[in-house]
């Protein structure tokens, strides 16, 4: 008994543990933004090779902030229409200040993320990793958002050109 109840707790341990975010690799907002001047930085002084890893570390860093960032505005997300739970929170102008707030900082990472995402395609190209850039730009292209023109714009042209096809 006393074994069952020790694997009951151990694997529910384990099952948190995995669907929890990764903190000790989180940064924060001025950490981000140190991140991606470095890698640029590198990119632009010292080329693809040497900037790849940053580039990597960058874009997952921020994936991991939009991960801890964005399930504070599920339950705005999942508000329906004229329900109750809308209508409160259409009058309460803080909570509107704070959901606009947590919007802006979404949209922010991820269109860092995002441009991160099509730099690490453009090296894996000039590398002639190829498949990997591929992949990456499918991954890009899935979260660019329409506000995005020009991230979309270079992800476009670069899938274009390893594919053959012109698709601008």
């Amino acid at each position: 008994m006393r074994y069952g109840l020790i694997i009951v707790i151990f694997f529910a341990l384990a099952n948190q543990a995995s669907t929890s975010p990764r903190l000790p690799d989180f940064m924060t907002s001025d950490e981000l933004q140190e991140a991606q001047k470095a890698y640029r930085n590198l990119l632009k002084s010292d080329g693809c090779d040497a900037a790849l890893p940053s580039i990597e570390k960058f874009a997952d860093r921020a994936a991991l902030t939009l991960e801890v960032i964005t399930p504070s505005l599920l339950p705005f997300v999942h508000a329906e229409g004229n329900s109750p739970q809308t209508q409160a929170i259409n009058r309460d102008r803080e909570l509107n200040l704070a959901i606009a707030a947590a919007e802006k900082l979404i949209h922010k990472v991820n269109k860092a993320r995002n441009g991160a995402l099509v730099d690490k395609a453009e090296c894996l190209h000039q590398l002639d990793r190829n498949a990997e850039s591929i992949a990456t730009l499918i991954t890009a292209l899935d979260n660019i958002s329409a506000l995005e023109k020009t991230s979309w714009q270079r992800a476009r042209r670069l899938l274009g050109q390893i594919i053959g096809w012109n698709i601008e």
